[in-house]
């Protein structure tokens, strides 16, 4: 008898499950993108970056206390964002924009001075669609491209290197909000990205160096939010104030002290401050 319930089992195992035919009926997960009376449904933001970029394996020599390498320091930059529902199952499309110049920052330690400037340019380029899990909780998940021109460049010794980086790769990610008192809450954002790049080197401009590779890139962001409906629902302002670290790996290629192989990551860190409208 437990025999044949053995056999019964093992065969309702290998029954196929039937295939649901059309599509699921109702919503499932209920979009969040706004919507405004009688608009388009764009939204532009803009917002104030604050960040910290620091490049390893760029060690410009030793004391007798600790290892010296170029200074870093906090730096202003903008970004500008560009978005719109596009009426086809809560998706949308959205365009940003980020830009920071760091002038030149000094580390001199008796013996040893340099200085760094970096120009950072990055196109992201996404498709998301942003709904509710619950009544307080959703997430964007998105995929799209990032587009990257970088400028870095080292004074040192009376000599100057520098490194140019074009890239294009594929970025996905997630966001996520949980809004905890009315109009109020906290959001976190993860993105990774695989950006194929062409790097550009220079010593005092004699020696020259390229290199094709892939760098991968992970980004991540916390912080609170607020949003809330304007004159009768017409528009819709959100704000949004955090914290951002970025992960470049493999992004340094400047040869220093004459060795080939050196490579190096860039970190970047800071205070971001997002203000936005949906019309």
């Amino acid at each position: 008898m437990h025999y044949l319930l053995a056999l019964c089992n093992i065969a309702s195992l290998e029954t196929p499950l039937p295939i649901p035919k059309g599509e699921p009926k109702g919503l499932i997960t209920p979009p969040v993108a706004p919507r405004v009376e009688n608009g388009l449904d764009i939204a532009i933001d803009a917002a104030f970056t604050w960040w910290k970029t620091e490049l390893s394996g760029l060690t410009l020599g030793q004391t007798a206390h600790h290892t010296v390498t170029p200074a870093a320091h906090f730096t202003p930059g903008f970004q500008l964002g560009l978005g719109m529902d596009l009426w086809i199952d809560g998706f949308d499309a959205y365009a940003d924009y980020t830009w920071m110049s760091m002038p030149g920052s000094r580390t001199d330690d008796d013996t040893i001075s340099s200085s760094r400037f970096l120009q950072y340019n990055i196109l992201d380029l996404e498709l998301g669609r942003h709904f509710y899990l619950s009544k307080k909780l959703s997430i964007r998940p998105l995929f799209g491209f990032k587009l990257a021109r970088m400028f870095d460049k080292l004074f040192f010794e009376e000599e100057h290197f520098s490194q140019t980086l074009s890239g294009f790769g594929t970025r996905g990610g997630i966001q996520s909000f949980w809004r905890f008192w009315r109009i109020y809450g906290f959001y976190g954002n993860i993105a990774i990205t695989a950006l194929w790049s062409s790097i550009h080197n220079t010593l005092s401009s004699v020696y020259r160096a390229s290199t094709q590779t892939i760098l991968p890139i992970m980004e991540c962001q916390v912080g609170l939010f607020c949003q809330t409906p304007l004159s009768q629902d017409r528009y819709f302002l959100y704000a949004q104030a955090g914290w951002e670290e970025q992960i470049w790996l493999n992004y340094n290629h400047m040869n220093i002290h004459g060795l080939l192989d050196t490579t190096g990551t860039l970190t970047i860190q800071g205070l971001i401050c997002r203000l936005g409208l949906v019309f």
